[in-house]
């Protein structure tokens, strides 16, 4: 539950900091966590939100003939979708600030 916690204070920071206009906004000094450390946070949650995609796929693929639950379905996988977009724009976000 507390990795779970921690990824989530992640993911809130990373929404952040994309969520910033401008990165000149965006002070350094207050990223008290090595970027190694959130970089690595990042790539583990994409990686869990990978898994998540899979499993929703397969346990529900059964269900995808009801029209109502097919949509859910759908929904749920661009959700998990965008996720992952929103991830990896907040992965090259914090390489970039870093000149990765």
């Amino acid at each position: 539950m507390a990795f779970h916690a921690l990824n989530l204070a992640f993911v809130l920071l990373i929404c952040l900091i994309v969520a910033s206009t401008s990165l000149d906004v965006l002070d350094t000094k207050y990223l008290t966590v090595p970027s190694s450390v959130f970089l690595s946070s990042i790539n583990s949650t994409i990686e869990n939100v990978s898994v998540a995609q899979t499993l929703t796929v397969s346990m529900f693929a059964d269900k995808a003939k009801d029209y109502g639950m097919s949509n859910k379905i759908i929904d749920c996988i661009e959700l998990l979708n965008d996720t992952m977009d929103d991830l990896s724009m907040s992965q090259s976000v914090i390489q970039n600030l870093h000149g990765k």
